[in-house]
């Protein structure tokens, strides 16, 4: 599954062999949430799709000033 996280990348995936493409949006998801530290994961399910787990730590501040 890590195909999806890949530049442009190409693979065939379907039961009919149809050719699956991926673009720039997983990928610049995943070095946006690398670089705060965070991790992203992919569950699938054939036939139910699929779901993006983005898990990161973040502060709690009080106020601003």
């Amino acid at each position: 599954m890590d195909k999806v996280f890949v530049k442009f990348g190409k693979h065939s995936a379907t039961p009919t062999g149809d050719e699956i493409s991926t673009g720039l949006g997983l990928l610049i998801a995943k070095q946006i949430i690398n670089l705060s530290n965070g991790e992203i994961k992919l569950e699938s399910e054939e036939g139910k799709g699929a779901k993006f787990i983005i898990e990161f730590k973040a502060e709690y501040l009080e106020s601003y000033s």
